[in-house]
Protein backbone atom coordinates (compact mmCIF):
# COMPACT_ATOMS: atom_id res chain seq x y z
CA UNK A 1 0.00 0.00 0.00
CA UNK A 2 1.65 3.14 -1.20
CA UNK A 3 0.75 6.48 0.30
CA UNK A 4 -1.09 8.77 -2.00
CA UNK A 5 0.77 12.08 -2.01
CA UNK A 6 -0.51 15.16 -3.71
CA UNK A 7 2.34 16.41 -6.00
CA UNK A 8 1.22 19.99 -5.44
CA UNK A 9 2.04 19.69 -1.74
CA UNK A 10 5.54 18.17 -2.14
CA UNK A 11 8.18 20.89 -2.29
CA UNK A 12 11.84 21.21 -1.35
CA UNK A 13 12.19 22.44 2.19
CA UNK A 14 14.72 24.26 4.33
CA UNK A 15 15.61 21.18 6.35
CA UNK A 16 17.54 19.30 3.61
CA UNK A 17 19.36 22.51 2.68
CA UNK A 18 20.41 23.13 6.29
CA UNK A 19 21.55 19.53 6.70
CA UNK A 20 23.62 19.76 3.51
CA UNK A 21 25.22 23.05 4.62
CA UNK A 22 25.97 21.62 8.07
CA UNK A 23 27.68 18.58 6.52
CA UNK A 24 29.71 20.82 4.23
CA UNK A 25 30.80 22.92 7.23
CA UNK A 26 31.81 19.83 9.17
CA UNK A 27 33.87 18.59 6.21
CA UNK A 28 35.69 21.93 5.99
CA UNK A 29 36.52 21.81 9.71
CA UNK A 30 37.77 18.22 9.43
CA UNK A 31 39.95 19.14 6.46
CA UNK A 32 41.51 22.06 8.35
CA UNK A 33 42.16 19.85 11.37
CA UNK A 34 43.77 17.20 9.16
CA UNK A 35 46.09 19.79 7.59
CA UNK A 36 47.13 20.98 11.04
CA UNK A 37 47.91 17.41 12.14
CA UNK A 38 49.93 16.71 8.98
CA UNK A 39 52.08 19.77 9.64
CA UNK A 40 53.01 18.35 13.06
CA UNK A 41 54.46 15.16 11.55
CA UNK A 42 58.24 15.21 11.55
CA UNK A 43 59.34 12.38 9.28
CA UNK A 44 62.98 11.34 9.38
CA UNK A 45 63.15 11.39 5.59
CA UNK A 46 62.25 15.07 5.40
CA UNK A 47 65.72 16.24 6.39
CA UNK A 48 68.66 15.99 4.03
CA UNK A 49 71.65 14.10 5.42
CA UNK A 50 74.45 16.28 6.71
CA UNK A 51 78.10 15.80 5.88
CA UNK A 52 78.72 14.51 9.43
CA UNK A 53 76.02 11.84 9.19
CA UNK A 54 77.34 10.70 5.81
CA UNK A 55 80.84 10.33 7.28
CA UNK A 56 79.45 8.30 10.20
CA UNK A 57 77.70 5.95 7.81
CA UNK A 58 80.88 5.39 5.81
CA UNK A 59 83.13 4.53 8.74
CA UNK A 60 83.62 0.85 9.40
CA UNK A 61 83.34 -0.14 13.03
CA UNK A 62 85.95 -2.59 14.33
CA UNK A 63 84.52 -5.91 15.45
CA UNK A 64 83.76 -6.33 19.12
CA UNK A 65 86.24 -8.20 21.33
CA UNK A 66 83.80 -11.07 21.81
CA UNK A 67 83.58 -11.56 18.03
CA UNK A 68 87.38 -11.75 17.81
CA UNK A 69 87.50 -14.41 20.54
CA UNK A 70 84.88 -16.50 18.76
CA UNK A 71 86.76 -16.22 15.46
CA UNK A 72 90.02 -17.29 17.17
CA UNK A 73 88.31 -20.30 18.75
CA UNK A 74 86.95 -21.32 15.34
CA UNK A 75 90.42 -21.09 13.82
CA UNK A 76 91.93 -23.20 16.61
CA UNK A 77 89.29 -25.88 16.11
CA UNK A 78 89.97 -25.89 12.36
CA UNK A 79 93.74 -26.28 12.91
CA UNK A 80 93.39 -29.24 15.30
CA UNK A 81 93.16 -32.63 13.65
CA UNK A 82 89.98 -34.36 14.66
CA UNK A 83 90.39 -37.43 16.82
CA UNK A 84 88.96 -40.61 15.38
CA UNK A 85 87.94 -41.43 11.88
CA UNK A 86 86.06 -39.18 9.57
CA UNK A 87 82.49 -40.36 9.04
CA UNK A 88 81.69 -41.30 5.47
CA UNK A 89 78.37 -41.25 3.75
CA UNK A 90 76.64 -44.57 3.26
CA UNK A 91 76.53 -45.79 -0.32
CA UNK A 92 73.96 -48.20 -1.68
CA UNK A 93 75.32 -51.67 -2.50
CA UNK A 94 74.42 -53.19 -5.86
Amino acid sequence: MALEVNPNWVQPGWTPLLITLALAGILVLLFLSMRRQFRKINAAGDQLPTEQSLRERRTVQPPAAADIRIDQADQQRAEKPSSGSTPTAATPHD
